[in-house]
């Protein structure tokens, strides 16, 4: 179904396609690739309202409703493009293996937008302090891309290009279906923190995720580290993790991986919401502290 209409008094008018399938989707794409893909609309509608967005044609995706789902199958826990935020919350596999996905939800807006935003379109808007970005990220988890030419994956790590865009080649029609997370075999520990400006509804002034496999095990342990609103993209620090794995976690080591986390790391000095330095000394803060709740690490 196709109409025409206004959005928050715009002059421009805009078309509206509510597709039935993901090849109705794909198919649009190909021959409209600039379109609009509506999921939760709580990015795109202020967009809108911003008249970032100034007419065009609207793909609302909400009709699809296999694209809602939440499964695991075979060892891999995958979530639809339209669960939303609540979804995921509520989700009985979510709770037993991945804690942190519910950390993050948590922090997420409001009540009432949690029940409308999606996971997937947090990802796909690609933006540096994506509140899903950093625990999707040490999950590794992949990304699930459609288009007209077929289904392919790109690991999350490769999906974030720059701020506000992903890997998508939106020339070709690609969109963002879902996202595949593989649950780990043995015990795990996991935390997301975030620091922000008030309490409640704000943007993460700087975030981090750790995940550790085999907490307890100090000569098997895998550590992951990703740091997000701090840098163009959302970012795996791979040095950090790999001198925390497999060994005891002394305050030296603790220090060095503190060191490697942040090496490199430049904030934007025009942020409104915090200081480089304080995004640096807080998410130092924050490493310290997930690794002491973990192995009760000395200062």
């Amino acid at each position: 179904m196709t109409e025409s209409g206004f959005a928050f008094g715009f002059m421009q008018g805009f078309s509206y396609l509510r597709p039935r399938s993901v090849d109705e989707v794909c198919a649009v794409l190909a021959s409209e690739p600039e379109a609009h893909l509506l999921a939760g609309g709580t990015d795109l509608l202020v967009e809108m309202r911003n008249r970032e967005i100034r007419g065009g044609m609207l793909v609302d995706l909400k009709g699809l409703r296999d694209l809602r789902r939440i499964r695991l199958t075979e060892g891999v826990l995958e979530i639809g493009a339209l669960a939303t935020v609540n979804d995921v919350m509520d989700d009985a596999d979510v709770r037993r293996h991945f804690p942190i996905l519910r950390e993050a939800g948590a922090v997420f807006g409001c009540h009432e937008i949690r029940f409308r935003a999606t996971v997937g379109g947090n990802i796909a808007h690609a933006s540096p302090g994506a509140e899903y970005a950093t625990p999707l990220l040490v999950l590794d988890a992949t990304a699930v891309i459609e288009s007209a030419a077929g289904q392919r994956t790109v690991p999350l790590d490769r999906f974030f290009v720059k701020p506000g865009q992903s890997c998508l080649a939106r020339e070709k029609g690609e969109w963002l279906s879902a996202l595949r997370i593989p649950v780990p075999a043995g015990p795990t520990a996991m935390s997301y923190r975030r620091y922000s400006r008030v309490r409640g509804m704000d943007l993460a002034s700087a975030c981090t995720s750790v995940f550790v496999a085999e907490p307890a095990a100090a000569e098997r342990r895998q550590v992951r580290i990703a740091l997000g609103a701090v840098s163009p993209v959302p970012v795996l620090r791979r040095e950090a993790g790999a001198h925390l794995s497999g060994r005891a976690w002394t305050p030296e080591v603790v220090a060095e991986a503190r060191r490697l986390m942040l090496d490199g790391i430049e904030p934007r000095r025009s942020s409104i919401r915090s200081t480089p330095e304080y995004k640096r000394h807080i998410l130092g803060v924050y490493l310290e502290d997930i690794l002491r709740s973990i192995d009760g690490v000395r200062s």
